[in-house]
Parts: C-alpha cells; structure tokens; sequence
C-alpha cells in the first residue's frame, strides 16, 4: 500500500502510536484549555461565554497554524 501511495508522489509519514507534538488537534485543544482556564468561570453563563470566545479563537488562520507546527503543510481555499 505504501508504495502505491508513494507512486503518485505523497511522502508516507509514520508517527508513533501517540505523539501530542505530531497531532494537530492537540494544538488546538491546549488553546482552547488556556482561554477557558483564563476566564475563570465561575457561573454557567460565564463558562458559555467563556467556551464560545475559546472556540472562536480557533479560526482558518490559527488552524493551519496547528497544522503546519505538525509539519502537515496545507494551502487554504480562497
């Protein structure tokens, strides 16, 4: 299978079973942590509040960002 993919001229990467550093969603998580763990919630309306603002944080920009640290190199839809 490997050689297949690499035929068309893709680069095969093989990550460790667990890698946080190799796995963009990682990077996103720990923004969002750090936002929501500087709100400091302490009502459930603040918390809602608090997850939007975290969220939102994650636009296409911060994103490719998280991606590109992983060493995944994407070109954004325009």
């Amino acid at each position: 299978m490997e050689s297949l993919i690499q035929s068309v001229g893709v680069q095969v990467k093989c990550l460790s079973p667990y890698s946080p550093n190799l796995f963009s969603i990682e990077l996103c998580w720990s923004k969002i942590k750090v936002i929501l763990g500087s709100e400091a919630a302490q009502t459930s309306n603040v918390l809602d509040e608090a997850i939007t603002k975290a969220l939102n944080a994650i636009n296409d920009e911060s994103a490719l960002n998280c991606f590109h640290r992983c060493g995944l190199f994407l070109q954004p839809n325009r």
